[in-house]
């Protein structure tokens, strides 16, 4: 039964009627015709709007399923090997063609279908390549979001937990030493310029002998009765003048009461004026020449004291400061995790750090040292000035008292006065128990511990230079060897292939991690270095989830480096073994080189070798603070740790070549790291998103031949179909124009076109 059938009993049944209403006394009725006529229409339109419907879903249905299938011919070795869905080299018609096949079936001349579909054409594009760096991270994403968390959560996580605490006051502490100790050397160094100065300018002062230009026998001298009268003589003192003065005086006035030719005294007069003059100038030259000498000295001292109470000052600011800050956002994060931590704690070395942290008060001065020294120091310098007063005041004296218009007692006096001036100062800065060898034993006393300090840095510093003989080795000796460069530029070439595909600037390389040969700046460096870590672990762990997922699809995925290869090397010296050689080809280091990005074949396990270098030096060093907590000196004890954590990363770095698992410390034993989590903690550290994606992407070209820039992961199926109408076409098409339709109608024929979508 067709429509044209159906048509042909309508019009018959509509020909009956009229018979049928003329019988009735010959009356037709328009009216009914009319209804008749909209209800067969009504009932036509709705009969091919419904036909049109199921088609409409009926082609979607078909482009789904195309699209399905199409997508599932993936490239088997890629899905297997890095869990990624490419298509594969299948042409997309053909399986169209397939599908359409088993859902559109050929009409039969002897059957009935209310939805006679036909198949007008169809189209398949396989987009948005796996080699988009958007693409592959969507995948990277779906295939990791339930394994990473987990893995991480665990292994990574649970492991790094027990030791947060510890760490996170070692690096506080090594902070605060690392800037208490230049402080505290450049304060001494400023005291010992102090005191050198301070006793330069006591040598100058004693240098002068001024006390033999005043009065012999000084030291006896208590009182100016002890003076006497003594003839006109010899002068060679300034009591002299004195003790020689009433014998000049009377000798003077004799010689004023007589005529020219009687005076007796006149050529004794004249030796003693002019005695006197060049005494008490030469007298005074001395003093001024020593007094500027002294007061250079001092007041050199004076700045020098100054500058080292400032420097004290910003030392007990960072004291204050260190007491009240936390450890960086990092290890509290790491240590708060709610994830399952494996057996082990630290927190009773985290006290015992504090309390060092706490010490570090001692390498503070109490600032009435500094008040009191000044004080000294100004003293010294007022007694000096006070004398060469005195003495340019005796010159006055003496310059006004010849000529005999003076007395004895006032130059008596005044060398009193100055010769009390002369042993003050001398009592003070020179005797016995003077100010400044007090000062120099309290200094000498304050510094009791750096020479044992600088004898356990510079035992250090020789370990230091054993380790960085120990790390250069790796990067020489990899130059040295040409072999497994091939695979490495091949990779490179695929890589800038890919970057270009991606319209990306060009990657860039980590550098290879330079240890200071100095151990305080290493062992600095390295609590950086750890700091780092942890602040990106807890990064990961509140908002990292995208790098975790690309950090663990990298580690899952690829290859790392058997340090136990190296163990020949750390005990044959420059003598490589072929089977060194043969390892160290890109396949064995694939997660060395997405981190880090090297193209030659030693580099990238140079790089990592230097990192774990200082991971182990930040752990070994924090032990060595706790080990060491008996020295009690906070710098001492400092040195002593370094000392201890270089000495034992030697034997890490040994030990991981050898069985290539390090306890994480020595206070979590049970707790075990190795090689490749050690690079599963960096790349949470560091290492670009875009670098290491691209890098992935080089080395999957280069392990599966599959092109990431060609291989698509979108389907796009485009469906034409088109059903013949039975009734009113001309009707459906003014329909169509409405909008009413999704397709249009052509030659009595309803065609549409649906597209559908697939992606990995």
């Amino acid at each position: 039964m067709n429509g044209t059938h159906l048509a042909k009993q309508v019009r018959k049944f509509c020909i009956l009627g009229r018979r049928f209403w003329k019988r009735q006394k010959g009356a037709v009725s328009i009216f009914l015709i009319f209804i008749v006529m909209v209800i067969f229409t009504v009932m036509t339109v709705f009969i091919d709007y419904a036909r049109i419907a199921a088609m409409e879903w009926r082609s979607e249905v078909i482009a789904q399923s195309a699209a399905r299938s199409v997508m599932s011919a993936f490239d088997p070795v890629l899905q297997q090997r890095y869990g990624l869905f490419a298509y594969g080299e299948t042409e997309p018609a053909l399986i169209v063609e397939e599908v359409l096949r088993q859902h559109v079936p050929k009409q039969s001349q002897n059957s009935f279908s209310w939805v006679q579909l036909e198949v007008d054409g169809h189209s398949t594009g396989v987009t948005r390549p796996l080699g988009h760096l958007e693409e592959f991270e969507h995948q990277i994403m779906e295939d990791m979001k339930y394994k990473a968390p987990v893995q991480l959560g665990y292994e990574i996580f649970g492991r790094m937990k027990p030791m947060a605490n510890a760490m996170g006051e070692a690096s506080q502490v090594m902070d605060l030493m690392q800037k208490l100790e230049k402080m505290y050397t450049k304060r001494n160094h400023l005291l010992d310029k102090v005191i050198r100065d301070q006793k330069a300018a006591r040598v100058a002062f004693s240098d002068a002998q001024l006390d033999t230009k005043i009065i012999d026998g000084i030291q006896a001298f208590y009182n100016p009765q002890h003076i006497f009268d003594n003839p006109i003589g010899t002068i060679n003192t300034a009591a002299d003048i004195a003790m020689q003065y009433n014998d000049y005086v009377e000798k003077y006035r004799l010689d004023r009461d007589v005529i020219e030719k009687e005076k007796q005294y006149q050529s004794e007069i004249k030796d003693y004026e002019n005695d006197a003059k060049s005494t008490t100038l030469e007298l005074k030259q001395m003093s001024e020449y020593m007094k500027n000498r002294h007061q250079t000295f001092v007041n050199r001292s004076i700045t020098n004291l100054e500058e080292a109470r400032s420097i004290n000052s910003q030392m007990s600011t960072i004291v204050l400061q260190a007491r009240l800050n936390s450890p960086p956002p990092g290890y509290s994060q790491v240590g708060g995790a709610n994830v399952p931590t494996q057996p082990g704690s630290t927190t009773s070395q985290a006290d015992v750090l504090n309390q060092i942290r706490q010490s570090a008060d001692q390498l503070v001065m109490r600032d009435q040292f500094f008040i009191e020294y000044d004080r000294e120091l100004i003293q010294q310098k007022t007694l000096v000035s006070n004398l060469d007063d005195r003495i340019k005041g005796y010159s006055s004296l003496v310059g006004q008292s010849l000529g005999g218009g003076g007395t004895k007692l006032p130059l008596a006096q005044s060398v009193f006065n100055m010769a009390q001036q002369w042993k003050q100062y001398d009592k003070d800065y020179v005797a016995l128990s003077n100010l400044v060898d007090k000062r120099a034993a309290e200094l000498a006393e304050l510094k009791a511990k750096d020479s044992e300090i600088a004898r356990t840095k510079k035992v250090a510093d020789q370990k230091m230079m054993e380790a960085a003989a120990l790390l250069s080795s790796l990067t020489n000796l990899g130059n040295q060897i040409e072999a497994n460069k091939e695979g490495f530029t091949d990779v490179r070439k695929k890589v800038e292939a890919i970057r270009q595909f991606n319209a990306s600037e060009a990657t860039k390389q980590a550098g290879i991690p330079k240890h200071s040969k100095d151990a305080s700046e290493a062992s600095s460096e390295s609590m950086n270095f750890m700091t780092t870590l942890f602040n990106g672990m807890g990064d990961i762990l509140v908002s990292g989830r995208d790098r975790m997922y690309r950090n663990e699809y990298s580690f899952l995925y690829f290859t790392s480096y058997d340090p136990t290869k190296l163990q020949s090397i750390m005990t044959s010296g420059v003598n490589i073994p072929n089977s060194v050689v043969e390892s160290l080809g890109v396949h064995n280091q694939e997660l060395e080189y997405i981190l880090y990005g090297f193209d030659h074949h030693f580099s990238n396990i140079a790089a990592a070798y230097g990192e774990i270098f200082a991971t182990r030096l930040a752990i070994r060093t924090m032990e060595g603070f706790v080990e060491n907590r008996h020295l009690v000196h906070p710098l001492l004890i400092t040195a002593a740790a370094i000392l201890y954590g270089i000495t034992q990363t030697i034997i890490d770095m040994q030990l991981l070549v050898t069985v290539n698992q390090i306890p994480l410390s020595k206070y979590t034993p049970n707790i075990k790291l190795t090689y490749s989590d050690h690079l599963r903690i960096f790349m949470m550290a560091h290492g670009d998103r875009e670098d290491m994606m691209l890098r992935m992407l080089g080395l999957i070209h280069y392990n599966t031949g599959t092109d990431p820039t060609t291989s698509g992961t979108y389907a796009e199926t485009q469906l034409r179909t088109r059903m013949k109408l039975w009734f009113l076409p001309g009707l459906m098409k003014l329909l169509g124009h409405s909008g009413m339709l999704g397709g249009q109608v052509v030659n009595g024929k309803y065609e549409s076109s649906k597209t559908s979508v697939f992606s990995y």
